[in-house]
């Protein structure tokens, strides 16, 4: 009596899988933004769930130990120049290295023939150009992004339909995968105690987050209640100008508290300590900081855009980021109804969970196969 084989899937070919690291690299770390949380979080999920394939990190400053060593001998980590880092060193180590995939996570990508994986973050930069300072050359980096890669990832339904539209592209060629809040932001420690309660905004400093409305609109919000909040901004100002800093720091030094870069470690406490996380930014291609203030048991507001909408739901208050009464009674209406600032809050830490890093790290490494062999 013979035996039969048994049928299974067919294993999947070990692959070297090259990644730029760029996003980690600049030693301001106020040049971290989004990028780098996107780019650690990949590469400490993926370490733990693929133990078949080979990594090639690329950067142009080393990179934090942990984020390379727990993939064993599996990684090789390259340093190179930082001036023609993209364009020319990274051209020159994708044809000597000869990975099977690159995976582009910058939205720009060097000329090469290994198939890429590219993300794109969104494509704010073409709607609303007058707010950028490098708006061009991010309509050509992405552009050319698009045209090379062999797939597309982006972080929110919102990007997705926002990048097809701008770049005329087939939806199909572009899949969604959402970040997540790490597991330091969650209600139990300690919290950022201010002399008042205080509305808090994490993010960057810059015009498409809408800081001079909200700004304005606190202050008179404030001036009803007795100026008994504060308002505490949190967040890079690098490229911000320091005129529109020093204007605010100096005409509300009593209401406006402008903290600057905080440290990715200490920020779980601000979020903890605000009575309210407020961001009516303009557009948003995900907006971490707003999962990361629900995380950690916080009531929201945020700005009516595609993106925040999907990744609030119903667990946050909308308002229209050009309306300055919408926003002002969005913070009374928390501080006049504590019923309704309690559900928001239960229903935010519901929402934070259904996030989650290691679904995203599968998700880019299906898309690998899927798409790039």
């Amino acid at each position: 009596m013979t035996t039969k084989a048994k049928v299974g899937r067919k294993p999947k070919q070990a692959l070297t899988i090259a990644i730029d690291c760029g996003a980690l690299s600049p030693k301001d770390e106020r040049e971290k933004l989004g990028v780098a949380r996107v780019v650690e979080n990949l590469l400490l999920e993926l370490a733990k769930i693929d133990k078949r394939n080979q990594y090639l990190l690329y950067s142009f400053a080393p990179l934090p130990k942990n984020l390379v060593s727990n993939f064993g001998e599996r990684v090789k980590a390259q340093v190179l120049p930082s001036f023609g880092y993209l364009r020319l060193w990274m051209r020159l180590a994708l044809i000597l290295d000869t990975p099977d995939v690159f995976i582009a996570t910058s939205q720009a990508m060097p000329t090469t023939q290994v198939p890429t994986l590219g993300f794109i973050y969104d494509a704010a930069f073409n709607t609303y150009s007058e707010l950028y300072t490098n708006a061009e050359r991010l309509k050509r980096n992405t552009s050319e992004l698009i045209n090379r890669a062999r797939h597309i990832i982006t972080i929110s339904q919102a990007s997705k339909e926002e990048i097809a539209e701008t770049f005329k592209l087939d939806e199909r060629k572009i899949s969604v995968y959402h970040p997540a809040a790490n597991k330091i932001f969650n209600p139990v420690g300690s919290k950022y105690i201010d002399t008042l309660p205080y509305f808090l905004y994490v993010g960057a400093l810059k015009l498409t987050k809408n800081i001079s409305k909200l700004v304005a609109a606190f202050t008179r919000f404030n001036q009803k209640h007795a100026l008994s909040y504060k308002l505490v901004l949190v967040g890079s100002d690098k490229g911000v100008s320091k005129d529109f800093l020093r204007d605010i720091e100096e005409k509300y030094k009593t209401q406006v508290v402008v903290k600057g870069y905080v440290n990715n470690n200490d920020l779980p406490k601000y979020y903890r300590g605000a009575y309210a996380f407020i961001s009516p930014a303009i557009s948003e291609g995900f907006g971490l900081p707003t999962l990361e203030a629900m995380a950690c048991g916080t009531a929201v507001i945020v700005g009516e855009n595609p993106a925040s909408r999907e990744i609030v739901a119903k667990a946050g208050l909308i308002v229209a980021p050009e309306n300055m009464s919408e926003i002002e009674q969005a913070m009374s209406k928390l501080t006049e109804q504590k019923q309704l600032r309690q559900k928001l809050i239960t229903m935010g830490l519901r929402r934070a969970r259904a996030f989650s890093w290691p679904r995203f790290a599968r998700g880019v490494l299906q898309a690998v196969y899927k798409y790039c062999r």
